[in-house]
């Protein structure tokens, strides 16, 4: 409707790597993470604050996979 085109005006980028995103036009690019892995550590320190009571502040960084299709434009290198 605004006459963008993707990927040449804007990029379109999915954050869970649907199913169908290889289906679209033009084909979604994705960035997944593990929601198991994610879920069970965040349980895992949920518990231990509990039984031990303490306060404490965490910075944890799953690792991702981008998984580069159609809707994102290349990124040049430099």
């Amino acid at each position: 409707q605004k006459g963008l085109k993707i990927p040449d005006n804007i990029s379109v980028i999915s954050c869970d790597n649907i199913r169908y995103a290889s289906y679209l036009y033009p084909t979604l690019t994705t960035v997944d993470v593990n929601k198991y892995e994610m879920v069970k550590t965040t349980i895992q320190i949920l518990l231990e604050e509990i039984e031990e009571k303490r306060e404490s502040a965490l910075k944890i960084v799953f690792p991702v996979k981008v998984t580069e299709r159609e809707s994102c434009k290349k990124m040049e290198e430099k």
